[in-house]
């Protein structure tokens, strides 16, 4: 018999707690939060023409409408 009155009450307990959360995640959900935008900077990248590395456009060095990633590899070609 108190085995029987245990399983009972632990389904009374379940079956409010899921209740509960039922409720709960509609008031919850019924809110409007400001939504927060963060602007991601992104830069232009090129490759290497020598090694193939890809660096910020703006890092580059360019020669002949050609980008390197370095002087050294800008005087090899």
């Amino acid at each position: 018999m108190l085995i029987f009155r245990l399983i009972i009450a632990i389904a009374v307990i379940l079956a409010l707690f899921y209740v509960y959360r039922r409720i709960h995640s509609k008031f919850i959900a019924g809110r409007q939060y400001p939504t927060e935008t963060k602007t991601i900077k992104t830069r232009e990248m090129v490759r290497c023409e020598q090694c193939g590395l890809h660096i910020v456009k703006t890092e580059a060095v360019e020669r002949a409408g050609h980008f390197y990633c370095c002087p050294q590899h800008a005087d090899k070609r």
